[in-house]
């Protein structure tokens, strides 16, 4: 994998839901300041990804180095915990995934669980290639992407009532209270922990760069998020973002230009789609890495397995869009976003210390 391919990857892992399903709860959180949170917030994240690129570059990918430097029980032990932490951020992806699909791209009543159904098997499909291919479809759909997203801020333009989203410095600091910050953290740590299990996929050359290029993934997602956020604002004021579950999709279904250019979201929102697929076969690629080094082995096995499990709980346990919003504050911002990074400490920590007692 290069590192064009490395980054189109880490980007598309965060960026497509994050845009899409982030705004209205930093409005909501924040008020009308909350576009200033993925920018507080990145801060952080940005250390963090920074970090790990830089040491699974010298010393390998997070998973290999779990095993190597806390041997093969206490290793399956550390990944035993990032398997059940990342398999409850790869549940709430595919139900993001299919219900984004409900919402934006069908207007028939289709049942939920026959979109998400269709959102896993492509992304299986994907991951089944391998990251590679991953990596290919990423650098191919990312720049389209945040091409049509940027043409997206461009059209409202005209109809905006900048008076919404004025001043731009803040007023007050409910955008970087706990709540706002910890839900954009959800979304803007997981380049540091998907690129740590990717780590020894990419170019060894890449790997001297990696804690750049996952830096750029995490600013470049946070600076288009908070742009979006404010054009949101600035179009809808901060009482219309608040309200809506998907901003972004009311945003697009407003955009005309002219009586000949209608309809916007016929071009945009499979464009959204894709990233989203792609978002979920890199997470189903490292779950299945994670389970296939505990049980040692049977890698496509592994993968089938997974996937209809995933798929089958994120049926099950959402039934609404309003639980996955709960979800994803209650289970993967106080539990599974802590214990994937801590994992990934626990692993590069004892490779430092392994590495250090070699030297000596």
């Amino acid at each position: 994998m290069t590192n064009g391919q490395f980054f189109a990857l880490m980007f598309l892992a965060v960026f497509p839901t994050m845009a899409m399903l982030l705004p209205g709860d930093l409005v909501r959180l924040g008020g009308r300041y909350g576009w200033w949170t993925p920018l507080l917030a990145a801060m952080p994240a940005i250390v963090a990804a920074w970090l790990t690129g830089t040491l699974g570059g010298r010393v390998g990918d997070s998973v290999s180095v779990a095993m190597r430097g806390l041997g093969r029980v206490a290793g399956r032990a550390l990944l035993l915990v990032e398997w059940l932490a990342l398999g409850a951020y790869m549940v709430v992806v595919i139900r993001e995934s299919g219900e984004i699909s409900a919402v934006t791209l069908v207007t028939a009543n289709i049942p939920v669980w026959v979109l998400t159904v269709l959102s896993a098997l492509p992304a299986a499909l994907l991951v089944w290639f391998g990251p590679v291919v991953l990596g290919r479809t990423a650098i191919l759909i990312w720049p389209v992407l945040v091409f049509m997203y940027a043409g997206v801020l461009a059209a409202i333009l005209p109809s905006t009532h900048l008076i919404w989203a004025l001043p731009i410095v803040p007023h007050d600091m409910r955008f970087a209270t706990w709540q706002p910050v910890l839900r954009t953290w959800v979304w803007e740590a997981e380049p540091t922990f998907l690129g740590g299990v990717l780590m020894n996929h990419v170019q060894v050359t890449a790997r001297k760069s990696a804690g750049r290029t996952l830096v750029w993934a995490v600013a470049v997602s946070a600076i288009l998020t908070a742009l979006g956020t404010w054009s949101m604002v600035a179009e809808a004021g901060p009482r219309g973002v608040a309200v809506g579950a998907l901003p972004i999709l009311d945003l697009v279904n407003r955009i005309a230009l002219g009586p000949f250019v209608q309809h916007l979201q016929s071009v945009v929102l499979p464009i959204e789609t894709m990233g989203t697929v792609v978002k979920v076969g890199v997470f189903l690629w490292v779950w299945s890495r994670l389970g296939q080094r505990i049980v040692g082995g049977w890698t496509t096995i592994v993968l089938v397995v997974e996937t209809i499990v995933g798929t089958s709980l994120a049926v099950a346990l959402f039934p609404s869009v309003l639980a996955v919003d709960r979800a994803t504050y209650f289970w993967l911002a106080r539990w599974a976003l802590p214990a994937l990074i801590g994992s990934i400490v626990v692993a590069y920590g004892a490779a430092t210390i392994q590495r250090g007692r070699g030297r000596t």
